[in-house]
């Protein structure tokens, strides 16, 4: 496979690097920006190409992945919002919940 191909592997910030930035990043020291953004437990998921491209920037109320990957997508999100206490509009927080549903204890 080509790098960058519609079926490469990426390596996705679940908790996009944009929208960070966006809802409180820009403030955060520059230490604290590089461990967000290299965080491989917290943030940082192989995912297909062609899904890391359609998600692009999206946070979970632009874009969720197919099942049976909703359930885990969403508790990575939630995980890398805690863990770096960066907040989720009132849609993601519905679109996690309702994600939320297809986990096994949901």
């Amino acid at each position: 496979m080509l790098a960058g191909t519609y079926q490469s592997v990426h390596i996705d910030h679940v908790y996009a690097l944009s929208a960070a930035w966006d809802m409180g990043a820009h403030a955060w020291p520059q230490e604290k920006r590089e461990r967000f953004a290299n965080d491989v437990d917290a943030n940082l998921l192989a995912v297909a190409g062609h899904a890391n491209m359609a998600k692009g920037d999206a946070l979970p109320s632009g874009w969720m992945p197919v099942e049976p990957w909703q359930c885990f997508y969403a508790w990575r999100v939630a995980v890398a919002a805690s863990t770096y206490d960066l907040p989720l509009t009132s849609a993601d927080l519905k679109q996690l919940r309702e994600s939320a549903r297809s986990c096994p204890d949901g």
